[in-house]
């Protein structure tokens, strides 16, 4: 029987990924590490902030890092191999994914950096990143003297 691997020919999602991107303060800056695991991103704007959700599932909270270093935010998971068990019985096919990856993305300047809040629930790290608050500036006559 033979089945294709997905990274390969059928990997849609790397070619496009950023093509039609309209934030590019969200953009990836590196590629994903070369792993098994390649989780899913899903980013929302917000009037007041940015949402980044990270499909884990299967990965526990302790196995999981989030670092920033100037505006590059850093997501790091690993999830082990639980199949190697001698009581697991014979394998005959693999499809849930282990292994470790690493994605980065480019925060820019328009986000408060210090504010950045985490948490993870139901295989989702889910993190909220507020903007920056713009000035207003009102509109108003000036006096000539």
């Amino acid at each position: 029987m033979n089945t294709f691997s997905r990274g390969t020919l059928f990997d849609i999602d790397k070619f496009f990924n950023g093509f039609y991107q309209t934030t590019p303060s969200y953009r990836p800056v590196t590629k994903q590490a070369d792993s098994t695991l390649s989780p899913k991103v899903d980013i929302f704007e917000q009037e007041n902030d940015y949402q980044l959700i990270v499909e884990l599932a299967g990965i526990s909270k302790e196995n999981v890092t989030v670092s920033i270093d100037e505006s590059t935010l850093t997501i790091e998971a690993s999830n082990k191999d639980t199949t190697t068990d001698e009581n697991s019985g014979k394998l005959l096919r693999r499809e849930r994914l282990h292994g470790k990856f690493v994605r980065s993305f480019d925060l820019g300047k328009s986000v408060e950096h210090n504010q950045i809040k985490a948490a993870f629930k139901d295989g989702l790290l889910i993190l909220t990143i507020p903007k920056v608050k713009e000035e207003v500036i009102e509109p108003r006559q000036i006096d000539i003297h």
